[in-house]
């Protein structure tokens, strides 16, 4: 796994945000961090999954973006890859008909229908470059490095809440956690 985050362009683009360069551990902590949230390495490299068809036409994948489609079998058959493109850089999508699955029509005639889905092989181009990575990202690791950090300081355990006349404070990790999850929804794979 190629860590984005130590790119020189990118580094600086950190460094701008959290005001100090960060060092190689601390931007090798948070792409560990920002791959383990979005669930796949952010990276571009070749990939392959086997999925299952659900009576539509995407067959969304795990990695984003898709950028290329390089081999697909449907049922242990290759396929015409003019029969398929990428939908919004998250799905191979199924030009000519929908994936099938769910109950096969040619055995309602017994008392249980038999259920039948397409077996989708893909094998894929996914992943960003230094090029690519988006700015986003780049801010979502400042804040994961400012948590990181924070949270071997007394500073990073502070929030503010007041009983009487004395105030006392901690911060919910949880509450941190949250939110960076909730910025890079945008990146993490829908689950069907």
């Amino acid at each position: 796994m190629s860590n984005l985050l130590l790119d020189d362009d990118i580094k600086a683009k950190l460094t701008e945000l959290l005001g100090s360069t960060p060092s190689d551990l601390w931007l090798d902590i948070a792409w560990e961090i920002l791959n383990e949230i979005v669930g796949y390495k952010m990276d571009l490299q070749e990939r392959e999954e086997i999925n299952i068809g659900l009576q539509n036409k995407k067959s969304y994948l795990n990695a984003r973006p898709v950028i290329e489609i390089l081999e697909v079998k449907l049922n242990g058959n290759i396929q015409d890859l003019a029969s398929f493109s990428i939908y919004k850089e998250r799905a191979l999508l199924n030009i000519n008909s929908c994936f099938r699955g769910g109950v096969n029509p040619c055995s309602l005639e017994g008392l249980a229908p038999l259920m039948y889905a397409d077996t989708i092989f893909i094998k894929y181009n996914a992943g960003y470059t230094a090029e690519t990575f988006p700015s986003m990202l780049i801010w979502v690791s400042s804040l994961i490095i400012e948590y990181a950090q924070d949270k071997l300081k007394d500073e990073g355990k502070l929030s503010n809440y007041k009983i009487s006349d004395i105030g006392y404070g901690f911060i919910n990790t949880h509450e941190r956690r949250a939110e960076i999850a909730i910025v890079l929804d945008p990146y993490i794979p829908v689950v069907i």
